[in-house]
């Protein structure tokens, strides 16, 4: 398990690999307990979690906000700034953003439904009235999704508008 830990920990973060021998863990306290495999203790237990990192904290200002909303609104990608807005409106992830279809959200109950979420289980948004009117005023695209921009596309586009708007250190996953 230490082999593994260290093997991992090129690759992913110590909140991910703390995340993985928990897991491993309950697998072996499961095989003792229920399905009566003979194991003298559980090793995951006894071995020490790594220190995680501590949570971000990086708010924009008011200006850095108006900044940033001005160099989306320059951008060749004309979904950035609404996608922003709503983003910042809803606390939706980006991943969650880009998949989501004008046929998920329900204007009269003012709600999103997400089915391709990080954790794989869906989940209902409240809308607030600014994002219901960003939502209805978007161009109705082929595929009905509300922003169709690839992953990659949004990257750079982001990328782009976070350096006119000369704010560091600020990830989408802030907002």
């Amino acid at each position: 398990l230490i082999e593994y830990r260290n093997n991992r920990l090129k690759n992913v973060s110590p909140s991910t690999i703390n995340r993985e021998i928990s897991l491993i863990s309950a697998v072996i306290s499961k095989a003792r307990e229920e399905w009566g495999i003979n194991l003298p203790y559980n090793v995951a237990r006894l071995l020490k979690r790594l220190k995680e990192p501590a949570a971000r904290e990086r708010r924009l200002s008011l200006f850095e906000y108006k900044n940033l909303m001005d160099a989306c609104s320059q951008s060749k990608a004309i979904w950035l700034q609404p996608l922003v807005k709503i983003a910042w409106e809803t606390g939706i992830r980006r991943g969650e953003l880009l998949s989501l279809t004008r046929d998920k959200i329900n204007f009269e109950k003012r709600l999103a439904f997400l089915t391709d979420t990080k954790n794989g289980s869906s989940r209902t948004i409240p809308l607030s009235d600014i994002a219901i009117q960003i939502i209805k005023s978007l161009p109705v695209s082929f595929d009905k999704k509300l922003f169709p921009l690839t992953p990659s596309s949004f990257r750079f586009y982001w990328k782009q508008a976070k350096n006119r708007a000369n704010i560091v250190d600020f990830r989408f996953h802030d907002c």
